[in-house]
């Protein structure tokens, strides 16, 4: 491949990469938390009855369709990237060998998750995170020796980290509620306040990094106060005789959130779950970084670290993907010079 097909790839790969961030986002917003949020939601007020219940008819159809987008436009970036990878004699064998086998894998699982009629085992969901932590690692290492790419390095392997914890969290945390072990339990929430001290790490970075070169604190500003705004709604949410705005945002981020709990303030978790959208959608308008790298970060952060949830799986596969494939191209550069 000529060094101008090469650069009008990369520039398809971020291009969809950009749109995918964007889609995903609203995708797993919708997904995970309007949508499961909205049956039921009564607030007492007669005039919002209907809405609620046209919303709860159709948010769930659009939230499915933008799944279903987000997880075929994933795939194609995802396989599109592996088979790329496979035919680059530039990369070594054994970078080959675990992108192939972890993203292949991982890939196959999601394509399982997205046919199958009852929800995937803990054995099939503990593979996606093994397969989708290795490739976000594998990532950070290559990305290490690129100073144009430490940051993003960086915040891939803070958000495998937090993913992988968080995984070792959830199984114990099961383990423990079948056999009834207060003491394990615990034990269970303490690694994942761990798992959520790394991510709120990863997101103070991406954040810093995005208003430290670019200059855009106040944009920055900006962007967290719809994240604010809805866990101030959400905490007026469970006082009684609550409106229905305020009873919603309270339902749909009880239903983003993941468990165990964690060890903090729910209104704190709520804030960094937030916020981890806000900041990687800002991260995608950072003019003077270059179009791969913004896009990692950005599904890096929208995963959200929950590398167990298929569609989380892929987002942060395809992000840890983007980085290898960018890294590549730029020692290919380096080697001409």
């Amino acid at each position: 491949m000529t060094t101008e097909h090469r650069h009008a790839s990369a520039m398809t790969e971020s291009g969809q990469g950009l749109a995918l961030a964007v889609c995903a986002s609203l995708a797993v917003l919708l997904g995970r938390g309007l949508a499961p949020a909205l049956p039921g939601t009564r607030s007492g007020i007669e005039v919002w009855i209907t809405r609620i219940e046209t919303g709860s008819a159709t948010v769930p159809s659009l939230a499915a369709f933008l799944a279903q987008l987000t997880l075929l436009w994933g795939g194609w970036l995802c396989m599109h990237l592996l088979l790329n990878a496979l035919a680059d004699r530039g990369i070594s064998a054994v970078v080959r060998a675990l992108m192939t086998l972890s993203g292949s894998l991982m890939f196959a699982i999601v394509a399982l998750a997205n046919v199958a009629l009852a929800p995937l085992t803990e054995t099939w969901l503990v593979g996606i995170a093994a397969c989708a932590g290795t490739l976000g690692l594998l990532a950070s290492i290559l990305a290490f020796n690129r100073p144009s790419l430490r940051a993003a390095g960086i915040v891939l392997m803070i958000v495998s980290v937090s993913g992988l914890l968080h995984v070792v969290a959830g199984l114990l945390a099961l383990r423990a509620s079948s056999l009834a072990h207060a003491s394990e339990f615990m034990t269970a929430r303490i690694l994942a306040t761990l798992a959520f001290g790394v991510g709120a790490l990863g997101l103070v970075f991406a954040l810093y990094w995005v208003i430290h070169s670019g200059k855009r604190l106040a944009l920055a500003l900006f962007a967290l106060m719809p994240p604010a705004l809805l866990i101030y709604l959400s905490l007026l949410g469970t006082k009684d005789g609550a409106n229905f705005f305020s009873l919603l945002a309270a339902r749909t981020l009880n239903q983003l959130r993941t468990h165990p709990d964690p060890l903090v303030l729910p209104a704190v978790r709520d804030m960094v779950e937030l916020s981890a959208f806000a900041v990687g959608l800002l991260v995608l308008s950072r003019p003077v970084t270059q179009a791969p790298v913004r896009v990692a970060v950005a599904l890096a952060l929208i995963s959200q670290a929950n590398i167990d949830v298929p569609l989380c799986a892929l987002l942060f596969s395809c992000a840890a993907l983007v980085l290898i494939s960018h890294s590549t191209e730029i020692s290919k550069i380096s080697s001409l010079r």
